[in-house]
């Protein structure tokens, strides 16, 4: 098997920590429901406190035992003993009104490796609680000193009665190699009641977690991003997830893009046309099965593109294609109207990602032009799927009129699209429409609503910033900050009026450049979980171009609407 790529980066074992909960050393962690285990009914618990070094055994001792602390004399004592050795660490806050503190110790052990957790818990009636314990031994040689682990947990709703199953996982991990597989990066839950990164490989229902995700987030890389890997996946008895294979990445090629877009004949060849009306022709060894799709259908594509192909048809940008497949789409248009009203929101995949975008624009104030794009979660994504499926567009009349015209105000599309082709239903102003179809529109509408936009401040070519970077605003303060270094403080220096209980501005600076010809711009924001993902051109001059001798500071801030996404703001995969 092939196992050295020609794009190759090295990983380093660094847990992605999205939200994570403490591990280690304090309370604080999320309810986290465990792995399955012989009862029927799963508790809540979380973490507390995991550490190779306890106090509470200083004889060696052959196999797991536990302790149970109901009281908060029962918890002190508990941790007071725990405490005896290794560095002092602040006692874990616990509700001990709703939980029980459950603790696991492996006793002394005279080489590293050891490892004991608790990994399920579950009612086995009213008044006993059973408790899963894995212990892990060391394989190979021993290595390092001696260790004492154990494991706290704070257990929702714990019986009088506690009981304890180990087993044993130090089996060695099956391993299976992954040679130039594509997928998706998605987000897992960890035990601890967060979230990590995981992979998710094209036709797979299940993720694996990733045991090594630094270097991927480092290049880029966030949940729904689509790439080429080369790895090895192992069983994954103690990971940060529940899920039942890791995979540890040798190398990786990310996508420049995924798309949803549909084939159409050109002069000079078949290229495929994205929602944002940009022209690829499909290159590489996957080019020819998707040239063989229908024209006209929804397909969801990824790969790279090639800048420097020569495409025979016009306008058209080479894409290596990686991954395609059918797909279904649908959106909601309003048009027209006396300000020129041109809103779209469309739902690009929506039976697999909820992958949406959004632009909103009038003829009439052109500068107040927003747009954005997200994913629908999965509750949100598999209940608009019911309700496109329960309107039926093909069999509803393909334009919905009122009994009285309204003049000069916009009309509203419905349009669908799958692997039988497109349906449009145009419905005009004052229309009564169905129950079904009613439901629909209302829930797009609703979905519009609270998709996080942005819309252009200022952009131009000369900036009191000399420096290149990016700066984020939350609050007054900062954007005082912001507008004194760009615009100055003069008497003629205004400030955009923002709020920022729901907004934000991020402003982009090219830096101080020689002459005329470069420039900067926020081509899109995209959603992530509670994060906004930025994307940026930045333009330098061709050579040979004719451009002004001045010195120019080329620059854009972007107002943006964060609809409640309040966690951090990447530019081009990186945080300012």
């Amino acid at each position: 098997m092939r196992r050295i790529r020609t794009t190759s980066v090295p990983l380093v074992a660094v847990l992605l920590a999205v939200g994570c909960g403490s591990g280690g050393g304090g309370g604080g962690g999320k309810a986290g429901v465990a792995a399955a285990i012989t009862s029927d009914v799963p508790l809540a618990f979380r973490d507390l406190h995991r550490s190779e070094v306890s106090g509470v055994s200083i004889q060696p001792f052959p196999g797991a035992f536990e302790r149970v602390a109901r009281s908060e004399a029962e918890w002190t004592a508990l941790w007071n003993q725990h405490q005896q050795r290794g560095a002092l660490v602040t006692r874990p806050d616990v509700d001990l009104r709703g939980e029980t503190v459950v603790a696991v110790f492996l006793g002394d052990q005279t080489s590293s490796g050891w490892a004991i957790d608790v990994v399920g818990v579950a009612a086995i009636d009213s008044h006993a609680v059973e408790v899963q314990v894995a212990v892990t031994r060391p394989t190979g040689q021993p290595a390092g000193g001696p260790v004492n682990p154990c494991h706290f947990v704070a257990v929702n709703r714990a019986g009088p009665q506690v009981s304890f199953t180990v087993r044993d996982v130090t089996q060695a991990p099956v391993t299976t190699p992954l040679d130039d597989v594509h997928g998706e990066l998605v987000l897992a839950p960890t035990r601890a009641g967060g979230q990590t990164l995981a992979f998710l490989q094209d036709g797979e229902t299940t993720a694996r977690e990733l045991t090594d995700p630094a270097t991927l987030v480092a290049a880029g890389a966030r949940p729904g991003s689509t790439l080429l890997l080369t790895g090895d996946a192992e069983t994954n008895p103690l990971g940060a997830t529940a899920l039942p294979e890791a995979v540890r990445v040798v190398s990786f090629t990310l996508d420049d893009v995924a798309v949803t877009g549909a084939l159409e004949a050109r002069a000079g060849g078949v290229a495929l046309r994205d929602g944002e009306g940009t022209l690829y022709e499909p290159i590489g060894t996957l080019a020819a099965a998707l040239l063989r799709r229908p024209v006209g259908r929804p397909l969801r594509v990824t790969g790279r593109l090639e800048p420097g192909h020569r495409s025979a048809i016009a306008g058209a940008v080479g894409l290596r294609v990686s991954s395609h497949r059918p797909t279904a789409t649908i959106a909601l248009r309003v048009t027209g109207g006396l300000a020129g009203a041109d809103h779209a929101f469309s739902v690009d995949d929506l039976p697999r990602t909820g992958a949406y975008r959004l632009h909103d624009r009038t003829i009439v104030f052109p500068d107040q032009a927003r747009k954005g794009a997200g994913r629908l979660d999965e509750a949100a994504r598999a209940r608009l799927e019911g309700l496109v499926a329960a309107a039926d567009l093909r069999r509803q009349p393909s334009v919905f009129r009122p009994q009285f015209p309204l003049l000069d105000v916009p009309s509203t599309s419905l349009v669908a699209a799958d692997a039988q082709g497109q349906v449009t239903v145009t419905i005009e102003a004052g229309a009564t429409l169905p129950a079904a179809v009613q439901a629909l529109v209302t829930a797009l509408q609703g979905h519009a609503q609270r998709a996080a936009t942005f819309r252009t401040l200022e952009r131009g070519t000369f900036s009191g910033v000399a420096q290149p970077g990016v700066t984020v605003a939350r609050d007054a303060a900062a954007l005082r900050a912001l507008w004194a270094a760009h615009a100055g403080t003069g008497p003629g220096v205004s400030m955009p009026a923002v709020d920022f209980s729901r907004q934000l501005v991020v402003a982009v600076f090219q830096g101080r450049q020689p002459s005329g010809g470069y420039g900067v711009e926020v081509r899109a924001l995209e959603r992530v979980g509670d994060d906004l993902h930025l994307s940026v051109t930045r333009r330098t001059p061709a050579p040979g171009q004719a451009v002004t001798l001045a010195f120019t500071s080329p620059y854009h801030i972007v107002l943006i609407d964060h609809q409640g996404a309040t966690g951090d703001v990447y530019v081009d995969g990186a945080r300012p």
